[in-house]
């Protein structure tokens, strides 16, 4: 026998309307985008009216909420629409929850933030408290209605909130009366930036801002470390030894490297989860307390301020380490988009973000400092969990996952310790300390680490190591010089085309539609190498690509180095292509051969098995 269909269960009814139920730990997020009102500022317990639209701006019917609290971690809210119109509105918000349903007809990417249940409330299921602030809401709703949905032409009401960064429909109701547009933010320049810093001298007229140094600089200096000027940090680019020493540590042990230089910031409180999911360009919605990912932020005109890491470290409080050169103006933007006070989409410039409760840069920030070093190599969870105080933390580190984070107790220091990192290796950990500790941590894992084969490492590896393992760096391979796209670089899984809203969206969908070049990754051998601006060369002989990054990665002169290739230009991985020691407008066919270089076109980020190779690989070269 067929079973038989689920009965749904009878809905609560209180006058004209009855109640639906929407639960998922997305379900704020889609209510509000569902909603014309800003369902963000709606406290447990609490009614606002609203109303809900179609796709083309028409009006579905007009709805009470009430935000039921959070059960679980999964969010609740009542939604009431007119009994009449109860079946269609249940249906609208299922199919909303699927993604099958058209909402823009000119964006066809957009879908609203799911899944999420929706379901009768029924009486059983209302608390004994529900209806009150019913019937204000139930008035707002009337008085609103008579206005059409607005108290008055280009007002903001609280049934429909057209400062509000989405909501469906929203284009047909913002061109009829659309809210002052707010002013374009302008980025402060990098000589205003520098005459900020305390100068130190000058240089041709222009003053020199002091190198800022890091908790561990006398400790580098100690160690006899080659330090140079990087970001506005005096940093250690290679220890005695040299960096293919420290390169082939990483690969067969680890590598211990201070970038406390770089932003770490603190978004915590209310609204952190909806303001970084309108700044930020990965869907952090998707991360549980514990877990990390990789992000973009843009302007509103679709180009990139920086790439960073995102860390959930509790419910509503996130961590962002960010590039240490864009520090400054990343901190700057968030705290403009939280202010709203300057426009945060071209589209529609009157729209507001919600803003967090806390936004801080952590890296001087009292008994709540946080910086950051990071350990990477195959030895890396070995030598965190021989610090371990407690067994069951150091069982637990070993069974972390990439991109997960925890914290952890190191011979008596708490940290957070995230298997991440920017070398390439398939273990490896930031780990956030206190500046105060910073130096004990450091010196732990040394000793630890010493007969393992564990080094200090500098700004030099980092870069071989990431250039050998195909990660794109922030003004070389992502914008810079050459304006190279997220997509471009073969991180386009970051931009999420599907959510309806994020800062720049819509401009960097254009964008990447547009632009088409591809990053390729090449490896050589010998002193003669290419170099940043140097050409490579199609079947032809004309050039087809431009290198942007390079690094030696041994003692035997293997180099591997990142280009960015016209879309027409597709060698395969195995295949040889040449490149020239020239840039393009220097180059005339046919190349001096001294002048030419021939190259293995790799894949474009290094293989599961290419990784697997490389402790092997790098063995010999450890002790040299």
């Amino acid at each position: 026998p067929k079973p038989k269909p689920a009965v749904e269960k009878k809905p609560l009814r209180i006058g004209r309307r009855k109640a639906l139920l929407i639960r998922g730990e997305k379900a704020a997020l889609a209510v509000n985008q569902m909603l014309t009102a800003r369902i963000s500022n709606l406290e447990p317990g609490r009614w606002i009216a609203s109303l809900m639209l179609d796709g083309q701006g028409e009006t579905l019917d007009d709805v009470l909420v009430r935000n039921l609290g959070s059960v679980g971690g999964e969010e609740r809210f009542a939604i009431l629409p007119h009994a009449g119109r109860y079946e269609r509105i249940k249906t609208w918000m299922r199919r909303l929850s699927d993604g099958y349903v058209l909402i823009d007809d000119k964006d066809l990417y957009a879908k609203i933030d799911g899944p999420f249940v929706v379901e009768p409330l029924t009486e059983e299921a209302a608390d004994e408290g529900f209806a009150a602030g019913l019937e204000e809401a139930e008035a707002e709703s009337e008085a609103s209605a008579r206005n059409g949905g607005r108290r008055a032409a280009g007002a903001v009401s609280p049934i429909v909130d057209l400062s509000k960064p989405y909501f469906v429909g929203r284009a047909k109701i913002y061109a009829s009366a659309p809210p002052s547009p707010l002013p374009a933010y302008v980025e402060r320049s990098a000589a205003e930036s520098a005459v900020a810093e305390p100068s130190v001298g000058s240089e041709g007229g222009t003053r020199i801002a002091a190198l800022k140094k890091t908790v561990l600089n006398d400790i580098h200096k100690a160690s006899g470390a080659k330090m140079v000027p990087f970001a506005g940090w005096e940093m250690p680019v290679e220890y005695p030894g040299g960096i293919f020493r420290e390169h082939a540590a990483v690969r067969s042990a680890a590598g211990l490297f201070d970038v406390s230089h770089m932003g770490v910031f603190e978004v915590a409180g209310k609204n952190a989860v909806s303001f970084l999911d309108s700044v930020l360009a990965n869907c952090i919605t998707r991360l549980d307390v514990g877990q990390a990912q990789y992000s973009y932020m843009l302007r509103p005109d679709g180009t990139a301020l920086d790439d960073l890491y995102v860390y959930r470290v509790e419910r509503d409080r996130f961590l962002l380490v960010v590039n240490a050169a864009n520090s400054d103006r990343d901190i700057a933007w968030l705290q403009a988009a939280a202010s709203g006070r300057y426009a945060v989409d071209a589209d529609f410039p009157g729209a507001r973000l919600d803003p967090p409760e806390r936004i801080r840069d952590l890296r001087n920030a009292g008994s709540d400092s946080l910086i950051d070093i990071t350990l990477q190599g195959p030895l890396s969870t070995e030598v965190l969990c021989m610090l371990c105080d407690d067994a069951a933390e150091g069982a637990a580190l070993r069974r972390s996952v990439q991109n997960s984070v925890r914290r952890v107790a190191l011979r008596g220091i708490p940290v957070l310790a995230s298997r991440t990192g920017y070398t390439g290796e398939p273990v490896g950990y930031e780990i956030f300390v206190h500046p105060d500790r910073a130096a004990d941590l450091w010196n732990a894992i040394l000793k630890v680490g010493d007969p393992m084969g564990v080094r200090p490492a500098g700004l030099g590896a980092r870069d071989s190591t990431r250039v050998e393992a195909g990660l794109p760096l922030f003004g070389h391979e992502l914008e810079g010089p050459h304006g190279i796209n997220l997509t471009e670089a073969g991180y386009g899984f970051v931009n999420r085309f599907h959510v309806p809203f994020y800062v720049g969206r819509r401009a960097f969908i254009a964008r990447a539609a547009r632009d088409k070049r591809r990053l390729m990754r090449l490896r050589g051998s010998g002193r003669r190498s290419v170099r940043p601006g140097h050409i490579v060369l199609d079947e032809s002989g004309k050039p087809a690509a431009t290198v942007t990054s390079f690094a030696f990665t041994d003692p035997e002169f293997t180099f591997y180095a990142l280009a960015i290739a016209a879309p027409e230009f597709n060698p395969r991985p195995g295949s040889k292509v040449r490149a020239v020691r020239l840039a393009a407008d220097q180059y005339a066919p046919p190349a001096p051969e001294d002048k030419v270089v021939d190259l293995d076109v790799c894949t474009r980020f290094a293989s599961p098995e290419e990784k697997e190779s490389w402790r092997r690989r790098y063995q010999p070269f450890a002790g040299t």
